[in-house]
């Protein structure tokens, strides 16, 4: 592996022999492989990728596989199996997604534990199927496993990129995904030492954010799975279900039964009754009596919500296959209603305990987000010069622009009387104007409508960039010369350049 400069960029470049497109490693163990890199799904035993299987057990999949409804079935209890077993990684996600503290590093680490249970559920499905179906299913999806296999991973891009500031970054204690960006490196001139201590903390530092989310998994299990915001069977519910079969005929309940217990075969029903909407068979195959929209709201602990709960007994083609005359639909439909306060009751009992178990979780997140943070970030601190870890802090200050005045530590350096804080709280407050852009829309008439667009663009553009310039010459006109000298040599900021540009 060598290092290379190129337009600003460090670049690592690693030469691996045409033969060694799989380390020794990988190839006696290629599950521990796509473990690391899911778009590498493809070695799991040389098979179909775990997409395509998936698309098996969908409705209208363009995927073309002859198996018996027995596996198909077998092939759904693994996958019941598997989401029961990812509901702590689920809840993970949900939590990492609101973090404060999460970095890319993190969602490098969710990834591949996700890999790691999705290699779990692929080779379960491998083993139901035999030699002569994966060999049928190869040779017949080639073009749909082309497609799967060219998805590329997204946990993978270069580190040049993040989705946060050096600003936000840096306030989380997170040096680390600072200095571990090439464009950054190349910035700070590190020498080979530097370097090489960088990217071995770098490894350690991917590490240890599996570590640390595997343990944040545990902790989940261990305390139980918080409760779904969606209702459980409770008594009303299993009261709703009980009195709703009792308004149908003992045909019409095991007709109803039938047509439920059969989801592949209820889909073909709709699409020879015309039934297309793919909205629309959703719908009528969800059961009765559960929520189709909810608005949910919570204030000091307590819960508002609001719903409507789905009525399958209001589908047309259910209506005319079970013959329900109208008193029968009437009453199912009063019937629900007059369920609707107890079950709103107990989403609003639900989504209560929901909350509550979330923030209990996701502080026990954000504890060990924050100390894999601080920790590295001390180590990360250590390797650079005071020089180095200055120029840091500049490109910080630097990337927030005027806003660097709004920092606690500039305002400190420029000696900013009570009155100059005020007046540019003031004058950063003010939002740039800007225009309502219309998208091209299908049918009319694109060539007109995307030069306006374009323009309007333009026109916005100019709008806000003239709204800073406005921003920037009001500042300047607060401060003292010595002010606006100490504050370009902490950011870099020029402030008659940008208004003469």
């Amino acid at each position: 592996m060598f290092r290379k400069k190129l337009g600003g960029i460090c670049v690592v470049v690693t030469i691996v022999s045409s033969s060694g497109m799989a380390s020794s490693q990988e190839a006696a163990n290629p599950t521990a492989a796509t473990a690391v890199s899911p778009a590498t799904e493809t070695r799991i035993d040389g098979e179909i990728p775990i997409s395509v299987l998936r698309q098996i057990l969908h409705l209208g999949s363009e995927v073309k596989a002859d198996l018996p409804i027995e596996q198909i079935e077998a092939m759904r209890r693994v996958q019941g199996q598997h989401y029961e077993k990812c509901r702590d990684l689920d809840q993970l996600t949900t939590l990492l997604s609101t973090s404060t503290f999460r970095n890319r590093r993190f969602d490098m680490a969710l990834a591949a534990l996700r890999a790691e249970r999705d290699g779990e559920l692929h080779k379960a499905w491998l083993s139901l199927l035999s030699p002569e179906q994966k060999a049928s299913i190869r040779r017949r999806n080639r073009l749909v496993i082309m497609r799967s296999v060219s998805v590329q991973n997204q946990a993978t891009q270069s580190l040049l990129y993040d989705d946060r500031s050096l600003d936000v970054l840096m306030t989380n204690n997170d040096l680390m995904s600072v200095v571990e960006r090439p464009a950054i490196q190349d910035l700070l001139e590190l020498d080979d030492e530097q370097f090489e201590k960088t990217e071995q903390l770098r490894k350690a530092a991917e590490v240890d954010a599996v570590d640390a989310l595997r343990q944040t998994m545990d902790f989940i299990s261990k305390t139980g799975n918080a409760q779904a915001q969606a209702p459980k069977p409770s008594p009303t519910y299993e009261k709703l279900i009980a009195e709703t079969m009792m308004i149908l005929s003992a045909d019409q309940a095991t007709e109803y039964k039938k047509l439920m217990s059969d989801p592949s075969q209820l889909h073909k029903m709709l699409q020879t009754a015309g039934e297309k909407d793919p909205q629309a068979i959703f719908k009528v195959m969800m059961p009765h009596g559960l929520p189709t929209r909810m608005a949910t709201r919570v204030s000091g602990g307590n819960a508002t919500v609001d719903a409507e709960f789905h009525n399958a007994f209001s589908s047309p083609f259910i209506q005319s296959t079970l013959k329900l005359t109208e008193d029968q639909q009437k009453k199912i439909a009063d019937l629900l209603e007059e369920s609707r306060a107890e079950m709103l009751a107990e989403l609003q009992v639900n989504t209560e305990a929901y909350q509550k178990e979330r923030t209990r979780k996701n502080d026990e997140l954000a504890s060990l987000l924050k100390s894999h943070n601080e920790r590295f970030h001390a180590q990360a601190a250590a390797i650079l010069t005071t020089a180095q870890l200055q120029r840091i802090e500049k490109e910080r200050l630097r990337e927030l622009r005027l806003w660097a005045l709004k920092k606690p530590n500039v305002r400190t350096a420029l000696e900013l009387t009570a009155e100059q804080a005020k007046a540019i709280d003031e004058i950063l407050a003010q939002p740039p104007k800007q225009l309502e852009i219309p998208t091209p829309t299908v049918g009319g008439d694109f060539q007109k409508e995307s030069e306006e667009f374009f323009r309007r663009s333009k026109e916005n553009s100019d709008l806000i960039q003239e709204h800073f310039q406005k921003q920037n010459t009001a500042v300047e006109q607060l401060l003292t010369e010595q002010q606006k000298a100490t504050f370009t040599e902490m950011t870099g900021h020029q402030f008659t350049q940008q208004r003469s540009n």
